[in-house]
């Protein structure tokens, strides 16, 4: 059955990803025209070979263009990494300093890859969208006193429809991160946390404690936004 993926890139690189995707005979829509900045990319591919051959081809150029042009439109905060030419993420990770994290655990595909093998790992121009989560994230590591672990971080568009996550979930732009932590406080008190950040303006975003299913989603899309479920 046809599969489809979804990249987000600065406007000026709109048309050559266009291109690499119809190179392989993929259907694409984009909103580029509408002159949107940055441009959401659609390709749907006949099969899943081609989509990880074309995916991977529009990555590989598309960092190379943003190295020759380091800028970063995820935020406007000059103190987050442009995306690097590499498609390194521990590099990318590697810049930020961070105390109690690793970059492969930013780089979890999520629970239900091992069943159904959707999801991918994200594209390089994205790495600067989870800068600011994952530095909110570190710091609750270290006033919680005890391991963090993060259950679930990108989600492309297959894997996201198949757990049935929100049409325009955070995670879709590496934007967000549900986790769990081993304090034996439970979600309210780690979300409670989170809240306390977001009041004193540490960070602008989406907070949601799922008491039931026992864990805390936290994302950074600028407006804040407290979201509710089990």
């Amino acid at each position: 059955m046809p599969r489809s993926e979804t990249l987000t890139v600065p406007k000026a690189h709109c048309a050559q990803v266009i291109s690499d995707f119809k190179s392989v005979n993929a259907t694409v829509t984009s909103n580029c025209d509408a002159g949107a900045s940055p441009c959401t990319i659609k390709a749907v591919f006949i099969t899943p070979q081609e989509a990880k051959k074309a995916t991977k081809k529009a990555i590989e150029k598309d960092g190379a263009r943003t190295a020759a042009q380091p800028e970063s439109e995820s935020s406007g905060d000059s103190s987050v990494p442009a995306t690097p030419g590499t498609d390194s993420f521990e590099d990318f990770f590697a810049t930020l300093n961070l105390k109690h994290f690793k970059a492969r655990e930013f780089l979890f595909l999520g629970g239900a890859h091992a069943k159904n093998g959707l999801n991918s790992l994200p594209p390089p121009i994205l790495f600067p969208n989870i800068v600011e989560a994952a530095r909110i994230l570190d710091q609750l590591r270290e006033d919680l006193g005890a391991p963090i672990r993060l259950t679930s971080i990108y989600r492309n568009d297959d894997y996201n429809k198949a757990i049935d996550g929100a049409k325009n979930s955070q995670h879709k732009q590496f934007r967000a991160v549900d986790f769990i932590c081993s304090d034996g406080n439970g979600p309210q008190t780690w979300g409670n946390k989170l809240l306390e950040y977001r009041k004193d303006g540490k960070f602008s975003g989406g907070v949601g404690i799922y008491k039931e299913s026992g864990f805390v989603h936290i994302d950074t899309r600028g407006t804040d936004a407290n979201l509710k479920g089990n």
